[in-house]
């Protein structure tokens, strides 16, 4: 939609943004940003060595077979020049709700990455992993509620309580954990 390229022509960088969605071109066309409508790897194949300063790909790996994921990685290695970023960005599959109500509603999708195979995979594609980035928080309203514990209950009753908030806890995290994230690289 163009909200990244939108970021870097207000901080005067120079950014390119490639998709194969004729809707995505033509909403950042008609926004007037600078756009290719091509595959990414063909893209990045025609680019120079170390010709680019860095990459942004969001909610693109999920789409690729292991096989297009791991010829991209190494295309970004060679095509982004030295100390150049790499950041990644998809759906998280932690978190049940997230893999229930995005991943599986897209019938595009291939594959769920875990943070600790995306991040092997761009370690062994010569990109250097730092950070890893937790986005879309689930609203707390949405999650389940712990039980108010007065602190005028016996100790039993307040260690019952305590217990069934820490499981609550657990619960959230597991059903309600961040939506997506992102894995910065370096080369």
């Amino acid at each position: 939609r163009g909200e990244f390229l939108e970021l870097m022509r207000e901080n005067d960088i120079v950014a390119l943004g490639v998709d194969i969605d004729q809707a995505m071109i033509a909403r950042c066309t008609e926004k007037g940003l600078p756009v290719h409508e091509e595959d990414a790897l063909t893209y990045f194949e025609s680019l120079a060595d170390h010709s680019i300063g860095g990459v942004f790909a969001a909610q693109l790996v999920e789409h690729l077979s292991r096989e297009q994921l791991e010829r991209l990685l190494r295309l970004f290695a060679k095509k982004v020049r030295p100390d150049g970023k790499v950041v990644l960005e998809t759906i998280n599959p932690q978190s049940v709700t997230a893999l229930a109500r995005n991943f599986f509603r897209d019938p595009t999708h291939i594959w769920p990455l875990h943070p600790d195979t995306l991040r092997f995979m761009m370690e062994m594609s010569g990109i250097k992993t730092n950070t890893i980035l937790l986005k879309s928080p689930y609203p707390a309203e949405a999650t389940l509620q712990p039980v108010e514990i007065s602190p005028y209950l016996p100790a039993r009753w307040r260690s019952t309580l305590e217990g069934m908030n820490d499981n609550i806890f657990r619960l959230n995290e597991l059903l309600f954990g961040h939506q997506d994230y992102a894995i910065v690289g370096v080369i």
